[in-house]
């Protein structure tokens, strides 16, 4: 079976090596998953390349692309799906992680600071047992037009990885539910140039109010027009 960079460069999606080289990486702890996993979420198609390199990775697995471009349904096919949606619509994720069990995330949307976040949160508590998180392009961190205020995706991600290993709470922590509740459900958190990886526990038990409802009717949210804005 081919690696995971192999098929990266074979569809030429700038996650592998020559560009922002993550693959490596996302093969080491993926490999293990790679004919168990059933389903995976990219937020970001953009031209398909990395929705195909899943498909092709993971055979016996779904494939959810996310995106705001009307044009990327044009990547659906075969294990191939293509939702359109915004990344910020919270009913929308909902929608997403409760029609089917979700072994895998990835995260390659908008960039925005706010969105790794909200995404995180959002699409978290409904990962399956054992599941794997990945959020890309955190280099954003250190270009103002992602944020310009507020706490950063990088911040927001060495922020778990302090509660997770911290036997108390900081200041203002308490307060936040979440910070509260994934204590118990992070695994492994990992970082990497541009990247972390969080993978869960699989004694965790995850309450879904539509399981298996691949049917269930999509939440009549706004359409928004693409956003443009792209790393540099």
């Amino acid at each position: 079976m081919e690696s995971l960079d192999a098929l990266g460069r074979k569809y030429q999606t700038d996650k592998a090596s020559g560009k922002h080289n993550y693959l490596e990486a996302y093969d080491a702890l993926l490999s293990a998953r790679r004919l168990s996993a059933r389903t995976l979420v990219e937020i970001g198609v953009k031209n398909g390349a990395s929705v195909r390199m899943w498909r092709d990775y993971f055979p016996n697995a779904e494939i959810i692309g996310i995106d705001l471009n009307p044009k990327c349904k044009e990547h659906a096919g075969e294990r191939i799906s293509v939702e359109i949606g915004d990344q910020s619509d919270s009913e929308f994720l909902e929608w997403i992680m409760q029609r089917r069990p979700v072994d895998i995330v990835v995260e390659d949307g908008s960039h925005l600071w706010k969105h790794q976040i909200s995404c995180f949160r959002q699409m978290w508590p409904a990962l399956e047992p054992g599941g794997v998180y990945i959020v890309e392009d955190l280099h954003t961190a250190r270009l103002e037009r992602y944020g310009n205020n507020g706490e950063t995706g990088a911040a927001f991600f060495a922020r778990i990885a302090n509660v997770v290993s911290a036997t108390g709470f900081a200041p203002g922590e308490r307060e936040d539910p979440f910070l509260k509740v994934i204590r118990g459900t992070v695994d492994q958190l990992v970082f990497g140039p541009a990247y972390c990886i969080v993978v869960k526990r699989k004694d965790v038990v995850v309450k879904r109010k539509a399981r298996g409802q691949h049917n269930a009717p999509r939440p009549p949210g706004p359409f928004r027009e693409p956003n443009l804005v792209d790393v540099a």
